[in-house]
């Protein structure tokens, strides 16, 4: 408890390695190094959730419209009450918030596995148990992005949020393709019991982080609406924020949906492929994620982020168009890995600006801001489900592909922030 209490100095003291590794600098913190094997697991369940899920939908609808909503769903709980999950997160322990999502969800999932099993499942217990699930991301990524703020140094962010999106990626690399061999082989209710218990794993990892002492002040449901709003003008006051966060919902309404909320259709429609293909197309996503997240930890720190956020935006926008005229399973897999290693980047690179720039006061509002753009996702797989059962799966994606890049530009000719590189910290 002591050592907690020494100073800044003493918080990020690194662990001694005989070898120092710039691609691997932030697991020199032994806090952050056991917080990301806490993520790994709880990414691990959630790939094994979404091959599961976007299986069942399809296998008991035949609807790419239902597939690509429910694959989305996850997302409307953010929209509906993203910015209290910051609050919470501003004014309670954040490694005690992470450790209950973390059992929730693992309690949660038991309980569908449960009603998979025993083969009484409805396509309403799926429209149920993806909203409850995604409760949990309005907690626990703010949590985590604010947590890896209070145990990496500044200097160290954008590495720690590189390797934070490692985490997310490297279980899609593996997960997917093993869920879809586990529903081939032992049942979608069998993957589920398995993604409880990833999720119980993450829970028992987590309980032994020891984390930064901080003050907090105590939470009054009277100004919860007053504290968001303190999180919107502090945002509003600093134009670099009001840059990046205009750029969120690009992905979530336009690339997400057309990629990984269509991808069942792709499998089915387009590749003729089963489960297990499919799960190897969503591992494809996890190879792009890893080579983009290990490419910009070797980095270290970028003095032009902005303009490697923009970079990584529009290659995003155009790999995403190239995917849709694809009818090869394997260069689909190849373009895969260049939309995911784009979009990676983009999270980890804004995600290192916005915290390196926040005040600890206001962090867990502002991620909590950050990841309201999400909620969109659920509209965006309404939209893009829409246009693939009228027009066709490739043709849905081109337009969302299309019309990214139209935004894209817009937003880059009207905002100046987007187009001058800017420093981590705040003037």
């Amino acid at each position: 408890m002591a050592r907690e209490m020494l100073g800044p100095r003493s918080r990020f003291r690194p662990a001694k390695l005989r070898m120092r590794v710039r691609t691997f600098d932030s697991f020199r913190y032994r806090r952050f190094l056991r917080l990301w094997f806490a993520m790994l697991c709880f990414s691990s369940g959630y790939w094994l959730q979404q091959i599961v899920v976007g299986w069942l939908t399809y296998d008991v609808t035949g609807s790419p419209l239902w597939t690509s909503l429910a694959l989305g769903l996850d997302a409307l709980p953010i929209l509906l009450v993203g910015p209290i999950g910051g609050v919470l997160v501003d004014k309670f322990n954040r490694k005690r918030l992470i450790a209950f999502i973390y059992g929730y969800q693992a309690t949660v999932t038991t309980i569908f596995a449960a009603v998979v099993l025993t083969g009484n499942l409805e396509i309403w217990h799926i429209f149920v148990y993806i909203p409850l699930m995604g409760v949990a991301i309005v907690i626990n990524d703010p949590a985590r992005m604010s947590l890896i703020a209070n145990i990496v140094p500044k200097e160290n962010l954008v590495n720690a949020f590189a390797l934070s999106s490692l985490s997310f990626s490297l279980p899609r690399l593996i997960v997917p393709a093993m869920g879809g061999l586990a529903i081939v082989l032992a049942g979608p209710g069998i993957a589920l019991a398995l993604e409880a218990g990833l999720q119980l794993g993450a829970l028992l990892i987590v309980m032994g982080l020891n984390t930064p002492i901080t003050t907090r002040r105590s939470l009054r449901m009277t100004t919860v609406f007053s504290d968001i709003f303190d999180g919107v003008r502090y945002i509003s006051r600093d134009p670099v924020l009001i840059g990046l966060f205009a750029l969120i919902p690009l992905p979530a309404l336009l690339v997400m949906p057309s990629i990984q909320g269509l991808m069942p259709v792709y499998a089915a429609e387009v590749f003729h492929v089963d489960a297990t293909g499919l799960g190897v197309l969503m591992s494809a996503a996890g190879a792009g994620s890893i080579l983009g997240t290990l490419f910009l930890a070797s980095k270290g720190d970028i003095s032009s982020k902005n303009v490697v956020v923009l970079a990584s935006m529009f290659t995003m926008a155009i790999a995403t168009g190239i995917f849709s005229i694809n009818v090869f399973f394997l260069t689909a897999y190849v373009n895969l890995i260049i939309v995911n290693a784009s979009m990676m980047i983009y999270f980890s690179i804004s995600s290192a600006i916005i915290h390196g720039r926040v005040s600890d006061e206001y962090r867990g509002r502002v991620a909590g801001l950050y990841i309201l753009p999400w909620g969109l996702l659920p509209l965006g797989g309404l939209g893009t489900g829409f246009l693939a059962e009228w027009l066709g799966a490739p043709h849905a994606t081109q337009i969302g592909s299309g019309v990214m890049v139209v935004l894209l530009c817009l937003l880059v000719w009207r905002i100046r922030t987007l187009r001058q590189p800017v420093p981590v910290t705040s003037d």
